[in-house]
């Protein structure tokens, strides 16, 4: 039987490992942090602040390129909500707050999709190469490392939902640190399934020498190298970065993965958002709170613009709702949270029409 202390650790290893269940919804979008030296204006810092933010709402840095934003960067404090100036490990940091309905509309104008609080959440299988042993080792979710430090930095600059897996007796029952290694994807998606993620990433990470030919010599220069590869709704990208630091090989990493899963979630304006609107069908709404959490939850979806509930049937609400991209857009949103679970035949396959059980 288990002791005390162990009972302990396996409750708080549950809760850890169930977190990923009800994972997704990000926090703090349209919030930045800005660094401040003795030269940095408070006018620089509300507009490296707002850059932030529409990186994050939109999925991509091209949006820093449009000439709509570079000329509303100039009035970048009318996007402020409040900020304050605070040290941190004496450094102060700007921090503030910017107006959602601004920026989206900013963003919308400029042409650019919305990426909601909504998002994938990510289990991050890393294999990290130690320069001065070679040994290789998986990074965990109790790891305290600068490498996982300067991960973690970067996911919070993209807007991210990324966590590592515990790698406890379970994980390496089933993975190795060879298989991340060699990015085995099918063993890694079996040992995956505890955590309930959307998507799962896998890299390693290593220094290597690359050889430079200059003119009469041939020098040796070290570089970061990332490989990695990931696997989102049954799709699998693959990719390698390099640098000669280690930060922006990480950086180029955790923008890669950003910019290819906003290219899939983010969602553009069509004609239906201000257009038709669409019908679908809840089970089991079998109370008024019930009936206001399923009304908060597609409120927060970035696909929904409004939601009305048109009739209630028993435990059997229909819903109309107005949509910001298509019906395509919404399904995929939904997909995201188990909340919310498609009725299916006997078959095991959806319904044609659009119905839905809320088990919360």
């Amino acid at each position: 039987m288990l002791g005390m202390n162990g009972r302990i650790l396996a409750l708080m290893l549950l809760l850890i490992v169930s977190g990923w269940a009800t994972a997704g919804e990000v926090k703090g979008l349209y919030n930045a942090q800005v660094a401040l030296d003795m030269s940095t204006s408070q006018q620089q810092a509300a507009q490296q602040g707002l850059a932030q933010v529409l990186v994050k709402i939109s999925g991509s840095y091209t949006i820093l390129k449009e000439d709509m934003v570079q000329r509303q960067m100039r009035s970048a404090t009318d996007f402020i909500l409040s900020y304050q100036i605070n040290k941190q490990q004496q450094q102060r940091v700007y921090n503030a707050s910017y107006d959602s309905g601004k920026v989206d509309q900013l963003i919308r104008n400029s042409g650019f999709p919305i990426w909601g609080s909504t998002r994938p959440a990510i289990l991050f299988w890393l294999a990290e190469q130690q320069s001065d042993t070679f040994n290789r080792v998986l990074i965990s979710e109790q790891a305290d490392s600068s490498l996982k430090k300067e991960i973690q930095q970067f996911v919070q600059l993209r807007g991210l939902d990324l966590g590592f897996p515990l790698i406890d007796l379970d994980d390496l029952m089933q993975v190795s640190v060879y298989d991340v290694w060699g990015r085995f994807a099918e063993n890694i998606s079996m040992a995956s399934s505890r955590y309930d993620a959307d998507a799962v990433l896998i890299a390693r990470i290593y220094e290597h020498k690359e050889q430079l030919d200059n003119v009469d010599e041939l020098l040796n220069k070290v570089v970061w190298r990332i490989d990695w590869s990931l696997i989102n709704r049954g799709q699998q990208t693959n990719g390698s970065v390099e640098h000669v630091e280690r930060q922006q090989v990480i950086a180029q990493l955790i923008n890669s993965v950003a910019d290819e899963l906003a290219s899939r979630y983010a969602i553009e304006a069509q004609s239906n958002g201000t257009g038709e609107p669409i019908e679908l069908v809840v089970n089991n709404v079998s109370s008024l709170q019930i009936h206001e959490d399923i009304m908060q939850f597609f409120n927060q979806l970035s696909a929904v613009t409004d939601i009305t509930l048109i009739k209630l049937a028993g435990r059997k609400g229909t819903f109309r709702l107005r949509l910001l991209g298509d019906e395509a857009d919404l399904r995929t949103a939904l997909q995201l949270d188990d909340r919310i679970q498609r009725v299916v035949d006997e078959f095991g396959q959806p319904v044609p029409q659009l119905e839905f059980v809320w088990a919360p």
